[in-house]
């Protein structure tokens, strides 16, 4: 494991193969279980929000910091805001739910804007500090959200 590797990859629609490269980079850097496919879904999220409101271009950054990966999207759009974070979804929806989701998942969920762009960052523990070999953190995909 090589503490703080970095990777960047462009967004696209192929989100397949984003899904695989991130899948690979948590599974390189200790990510396990519920832990990595926290970080999977969870970028997966991110991605499909700013290729659908963020001006169809971007980048997804991934860094291990040596107790989980740190994770940051940007889009050009620029539209994404702080408050988009409080926005509960309505029960009835079939879709909108990927801040939702991305809260429940992640730590130190953030949104800015350098340079004009929307910055959405947050992490996911790979829960090894804690001594649970990955399993999921609370509020993580195999606990209930509600």
């Amino acid at each position: 494991m090589t503490l703080g590797h970095r990777q960047r990859w462009p967004l696209t629609g192929d989100l397949a193969l984003l899904r695989e490269r991130v899948e690979l980079f948590g599974m390189a850097h200790g990510l396990r279980g519920d832990a990595l496919q926290d970080l999977v879904i969870t970028v997966n999220e991110a991605a499909s929000n700013a290729l659908e409101h963020g001006g169809s271009t971007g980048t997804a950054t991934l860094v291990e910091d040596g107790t989980g990966v740190q994770v940051e999207i940007v889009d050009s759009g620029g539209t994404l805001e702080p408050y988009h974070l409080d926005r509960a979804p309505d029960p009835r929806a079939i879709r909108g739910m990927g801040l939702w989701i991305i809260q429940r998942i992640c730590r130190d969920v953030t949104v800015d804007h350098p340079g004009g762009q929307s910055r959405l960052r947050f992490r996911v523990s790979s829960g090894v500090a804690s001594g649970d070999k990955g399993d999921a953190m609370p509020g993580s995909a195999a606990e209930p959200l509600l």
